[in-house]
């Protein structure tokens, strides 16, 4: 799809460009990010809202996205935790001591200090931090998950809004020209020209355009209350939002577009899970290597005062039974398993963009059988009464309700084009690429 026509998405791809958070990135080996994200877009004022200030201000106060600082902060805990060398032992004895004969009291004790070390073989500790390394990865990946969802969200959103706010306009003017003949009906009435019903008529147009732009405005409200929504507020302060619904823009072929899919982090995250199982396979596969305990300290015989002695020892598993090899078959069906996984990723995002595709389809037609036959229809009948009524042949009822008609034919159109839109910022936040 060429993104650049859009009048909403081009500037949130900017902005998502820009905006990416630098504190993300992956820590190195042992480091820990503990810098937070400070500065947050100031909430907007009571004037007009337009789509860039919008996108800035969902991806700096999204609430969830503000999330994803402290649990990266944690995952590079957990990698400087993995990457630790086991802690010397102290050990302490003494023998000999309050038994019977020549081993009453202390006479005959020996104490022993030593000092035992565990010795991980196989890399155990780098085992270990790839394993955390990889689970920091998948947060990232639900990170840009995250800022997909935000994409789209703000779209719809900002295309519902302006489809909305326009109905308010059009139906502003049906209200207003509705309104403009009761004078005249009045006048008409007293004259005897006309009954009493044709007042009620006309004040019925007028009541039933009136419910029709006061519908018009609850959707606008919940339009904005969805945007607002998008960087963490309850209250949209603005009263309007800028731009228009404007032009449909042209799609690629679905093919085309299936091959980004590849790119997009909910594929990227099931990649890094197959990383992160490979990673528990190697983990598994080290901890199968037994480790050794060195030992070495100095004997002490409290019988003859001075005589000491060096003892040194070491002891190692014997791996006849346990060879972790329970946990290695584990892993590595888990490996299997990732990739069946990353296959049905694969297929739920192509659904979802066939969807959106289908979706694009059945409203553009819909928008261009409304341009091309429905409000041409609805123009033409439209002048042809009121060239009737200022000649006199039509009364104001038949004009009323040509531009009903009119007007009606109108908001169809708004609709489905906020349809079309609403189904192109899906495909964006499917397929567009949000650089960093």
């Amino acid at each position: 799809m060429y993104y650049s026509r859009f009048l909403f998405l081009s500037p949130l791809l900017a902005l998502a460009a820009c905006q990416s958070n630098p504190h993300l990135s992956l820590a190195q080996p042992g480091q820990i990010v503990r810098r937070e994200v400070s500065t947050k877009a100031v909430l907007p004022g009571s004037g007009p809202l337009s789509f860039g200030e919008a996108a800035l201000l969902a991806l700096q106060n999204n609430p969830g996205l503000a999330s994803f600082n402290p649990a990266l902060r944690a995952s590079d805990g957990l990698i400087l935790q993995a990457s630790l060398k086991p802690n010397p032992t102290l050990d302490g004895q003494v023998e000999n001591i309050l038994g019977s004969g020549n081993y009453r009291g202390f006479d005959a004790a020996e104490s022993t200090v030593a000092v035992s070390q565990l010795i991980e073989r196989g890399g155990k500790p780098e085992a270990r931090r790839y394993v955390q390394m990889a689970d920091r990865a998948l947060v990232l990946s639900d990170y840009e998950i995250a800022r997909r969802e935000i994409f789209t969200e703000v779209g719809q959103a900002f295309a519902q809004a302006l489809a909305a706010q326009e109905k308010i306009d059009l139906y502003r003017e049906l209200v207003e020209l509705n309104e403009s003949f009761l004078p005249e009906i009045d006048k008409r009435i007293e004259a005897g020209k006309v009954t009493a019903v044709e007042r009620s008529r006309a004040k019925t147009a007028v009541t039933t355009a009136r419910l029709a732009r006061l519908q018009a405005e609850r959707e606008f409200k919940i339009a904005r209350l969805r945007l607002a929504a998008t960087w963490g507020s309850t209250n949209a302060s603005f009263e309007r939002v800028v731009g228009k619904i404007g032009e449909l823009p042209s799609i690629a072929d679905q093919s085309s577009l299936e091959q980004r899919l590849r790119s997009h982090p909910a594929y990227q995250k099931e990649t890094k899970n197959i990383e992160k199982s490979a990673a528990e396979h190697r983990l598994a596969l080290v901890k199968g290597k037994q480790d050794v305990t060195i030992r070495g300290g100095v004997k002490h015989f409290w019988e003859s005062k001075d005589e000491v002695a060096l003892v040194v020892g070491f002891s190692i598993p014997l791996p006849f039974n346990d060879s972790n090899q329970g946990e290695i078959a584990a892993t590595a069906a888990q490996i299997e398993a990732g990739e069946r996984q990353r296959d049905a990723a694969l297929a739920g995002l192509k659904a979802k963009l066939n969807t959106a595709l289908q979706t694009l389809a059945a409203t553009r037609n819909e928008a261009d059988t409304i341009t091309g036959e429905l409000l041409p229809g609805a123009q033409e009948a439209f002048e042809g009464v009121q060239d009737g009524y200022s000649k006199g042949r039509l009364g104001y009822l038949d004009l009323i309700e040509a531009r009903r008609s009119l007007t009606e034919a109108r908001v169809q159109l708004l609709e489905a084009k906020a349809a079309y839109q609403e189904a192109a910022a899906e495909i964006a936040g499917l397929t567009a690429p949000l650089p960093h």
